[in-house]
């Protein structure tokens, strides 16, 4: 009689082969004929699936998104050749979407600026108005600032030209 196997960390516990769906298991134990691709040698009884789900559920989760994830790559890679059709339509689109858009901002950045130079003239415009209406009401304040600043300029002057000898 052989040795018995030695269960090691790098060798898996579980079949590597998939084990058949329920379905099939179900139609064995009726007593239909065996599925393509199981052999009678590898046949489950019909409580197999039961007790797996049973002793580890989360193995059956982890196979289950397992499946899923493959389910969805294949899908994806299914769908390749048809997004690559697509692309050239979907790059003009996007040129022409983007070409839109540019315009779009360069419009609203000529009103942008068209309303900040109106902005900008109505009120300068309106403190000319002002300083005309404060000079007409106190020439003699106008008088007093305009050779305050005169004084002191002569002075800053004076300064700066004796710092320079």
């Amino acid at each position: 009689m052989p040795d018995p196997r030695q269960s090691s960390e790098d060798i898996p516990r579980f079949d590597p082969y998939p084990a058949p769906a329920p379905e099939e298991v179900a139609s064995e134990s009726v007593g239909e004929s065996v599925p393509i691709g199981l052999s009678p040698a590898r046949e489950l009884p019909a409580n197999a699936t039961d007790t797996v789900a049973r002793v580890n559920p989360a193995l059956n989760h982890t196979a289950e998104k397992i499946g899923t994830l493959l389910g969805t790559a294949v899908r994806i890679v299914k769908s390749m050749p048809q997004q690559l059709q697509a692309m050239p339509q979907n790059v003009s689109s996007m040129g022409e979407r983007l070409r839109e858009k540019g315009g779009e901002l360069r419009e609203d950045a000529s009103e942008a600026a068209r309303e900040l130079r109106l902005n900008a003239e109505a009120r300068i415009q309106q403190a000319r108005e002002q300083a005309r209406q404060y000079a007409y009401e106190n020439p003699f304040h106008v008088i007093a600032g305009i050779a305050g600043l005169a004084f002191c300029a002569g002075i800053a002057l004076r300064i700066w030209r004796s710092s320079l000898e």
